[in-house]
């Protein structure tokens, strides 16, 4: 799972309102056992009792959540499709129709790329799960976004996080230093390059639901973050 999604979430864990609803304008997946959907705010409960759990969120937040802090988590989710035109999923278990957790793409922090994240109950671990969700989230990113290169980011102790990486394809890359306002020490990167995606044959259904083009686009919030991206390295030189 992403290591570094404390750092996307930054002040807004603070608030305990959540964001006007969007689930129904956005793109919904279903893979073998699951169902990636939009996050709804009726989501909240379901999400709480998983990120309360300080052994999920160790490499996510570093902390248990309580319900304050995953609202604002969940603002984030919900804001990200307004604002960027992609974003996370919650993760449902189609057999019992449970929320078991989340997945999805997202900026690496300030920068133009773009990275997979997922985070599931300690229940659903160990069962191919995560990887099922990562391998959606690629084929989406690669297939819907165009992206050319998609990472993932883990804390070097997180074995299962880097196993999950590299059953969906990805290859280790480097090992960075990171720092920015909430986190700093080193950190793992996978990546995976759209010319080395194949697409496994896995049971994969896209269904984009009306509305999709009221959000901001990805292509301009793409543009958007490359243009601040290299406006601010040239301010550092």
């Amino acid at each position: 799972m992403s290591d570094v999604t404390q750092n996307h979430i930054s002040l807004i864990t603070n608030k305990s309102s959540v964001v006007g609803e969007v689930a129904e304008s956005m793109p919904e997946i279903e893979t073998d056992r699951l169902l990636l959907r939009m996050f709804k705010t009726d989501d909240l409960d379901g999400l709480s009792q998983i990120y309360a759990d300080a052994d999920v969120m160790r490499y996510l937040s570093g902390h248990a959540l309580s319900k304050e802090e995953t609202a604002g988590w969940l603002n984030y989710f919900l804001a990200g499709w307004e604002n960027y035109g992609f974003g996370w999923w919650a993760v449902v278990l189609k057999e019992s129709a449970e929320l078991i957790g989340h997945c999805g793409l997202q900026f690496i922090h300030v920068t133009p790329e773009v990275e997979v994240t997922y985070g599931l109950a300690r229940p659903y671990w160990r069962k191919g799960l995560a990887s099922e969700a990562a391998r959606a989230c690629l084929r989406y990113g690669f297939a819907e976004l165009k992206l050319d290169r998609i990472y993932a980011l883990a804390d070097p102790g997180n074995i299962g996080s880097h196993h999950v990486m590299e059953r969906v394809g990805m290859r280790y890359e480097k090992t960075e230093y990171y720092k920015d306002d909430l986190y700093e020490g080193e950190l793992i990167y996978y990546a995976i390059l759209r010319d080395a995606y194949q697409h496994d044959g896995s049971p994969y259904s896209l269904r984009p639901v009306a509305g999709d083009d009221t959000r901001t686009s990805f292509s301009r919030a793409f543009d958007d973050r490359k243009r601040e991206w290299k406006n601010a390295k040239a301010a550092a030189e």
